[in-house]
C-alpha cells in the first residue's frame, strides 16, 4: 500500500497539533524561547562560598574545616536550590552541613528547560573542597 500526502494534509495535520502554519507572522515582542532539555545553569558559582563566608564560618577558634564534600542540588523553576544531598562526605558531619547550608542560601542557577523550552525543576551536582580558610567549587564531569 502507497500513501500519498498533500501539502494541505501535513498543514491540516500540523495545524491539528498546534503548530503553526508555513508563514505564519511571529509576534515581535515573544523572546526567543529558552534551549530544550538543558539542565540547571550555575551563576558565578564562585562566590557562593565566598572568603568572607569561610572566616566567619570555617574557622572556629583552632579548627577550621578540611575535605571534599560531593553534593546534588535539587533545582526549582525559579533557579534555587530547594533540597541538598551530600553525595561524598568529608568525614566531618558538621562540614557536610555547613556545605549544603550555605549551597542553599548563595547558589542560584538558570533553570534546567523542557523539550519545549520551559523552565522545569532539575539536578545539579558536583563538589567543594575546604582546605583551612579557603576553598574550590569542583564542576561536574
Amino acid at each position: 500500500m502507497r500513501y500519498s500526502l498533500s501539502f494541505w494534509t501535513v498543514s491540516a495535520a500540523l495545524l491539528s497539533l498546534g503548530t503553526p502554519a508555513f508563514g505564519a507572522p511571529l509576534d515581535p515582542d515573544d523572546s526567543p524561547p529558552l534551549p530544550a532539555n538543558r539542565k540547571p545553569q550555575p551563576i558565578n558559582p564562585d562566590a557562593w562560598i565566598a572568603p568572607s563566608i569561610i572566616e566567619a564560618r570555617a574557622c572556629r577558634g583552632e579548627r577550621c574545616f578540611v575535605g571534599f564534600v560531593g553534593y546534588t542540588l535539587l533545582i526549582n523553576v525559579e533557579g534555587r536550590p530547594t533540597d541538598c544531598a551530600v553525595t561524598r562526605s568529608s568525614g566531618d558531619p558538621a562540614l557536610d552541613v555547613e556545605t549544603c547550608n550555605l549551597l542553599l542560601r548563595h547558589a542560584r542557577f538558570q533553570p534546567a528547560t523542557n523539550s519545549k523550552g520551559t523552565p522545569t525543576r532539575g539536578r545539579y551536582a558536583s563538589g567543594v573542597t575546604w582546605t583551612g580558610r579557603s576553598h574550590t567549587n569542583e564542576q561536574p564531569d
